[in-house]
């Protein structure tokens, strides 16, 4: 089978997945919460009452943390838009028919990548809050799809390519860390 012919397949795949969702599984009530949820400007309260607080104990490892966690969501951000690109996928209402939407391409959703990058990274920081990270990221990712922005692959794609990227992210933090960089800023 050759990869075009794949991708196909794939293609029609989640999109009897998601119209299954659509019409067998979407309650009037999740879809109110869902549009609710995908409002980035709803979990920013929380995230920012967290940073205040962490800044409050020690400044410099504070400082270094929303340095590192701009740096990632930069990185991701440059990669979901690399590969919306890449793949030029519309998003489900459009290829539906049900409207033109000006919002750009679906596929990988950038929420579930940049959501996941994010959970990846404050858990290896903060690994007493790893669960709700996770969880945080795949709401996010679940709400999207629920409001018509992204097919389940859109959404799964995007949270195993942020995995990767929190991980690489990790990793040169690790070696920024090694060289005493971080350390230093951090007073850690």
């Amino acid at each position: 089978m050759n990869w075009l012919l794949l991708i196909q397949k794939l293609n029609e795949l989640d999109k009897s997945v998601y119209e299954y969702i659509l019409l067998y599984a979407d309650p009037a009530w999740l879809r109110t919460i869902c549009h609710f949820l995908v409002k980035s400007s709803h979990a920013a309260p929380v995230f920012i009452l967290f940073f205040m607080i962490y800044f409050y104990k020690n400044r410099r490892a504070a400082f270094v943390l929303l340095i590192c966690t701009l740096l990632l969501l930069g990185i991701s951000e440059m990669t979901a838009s690399i590969l919306k690109d890449i793949f030029a996928r519309h998003r489900p209402a459009y290829q539906m028919g049900i409207y033109i939407s000006q919002g750009g391409y679906s596929f990988p959703s950038a929420h579930a990548l940049n959501t996941m990058a994010f959970a990846v990274f404050w858990a290896y920081r903060f690994p007493s809050f790893s669960a709700f990270l996770y969880i945080f990221s795949i709401t996010i990712g679940i709400a999207r799809m629920m409001a018509n922005y992204h097919f389940p692959g859109d959404i799964i794609f995007g949270w195993l390519t942020g995995y990767l990227v929190g991980h690489g992210f990790i990793f040169f933090y690790k070696l920024a860390g090694k060289n005493q960089l971080i350390k230093v800023l951090a007073n850690d």
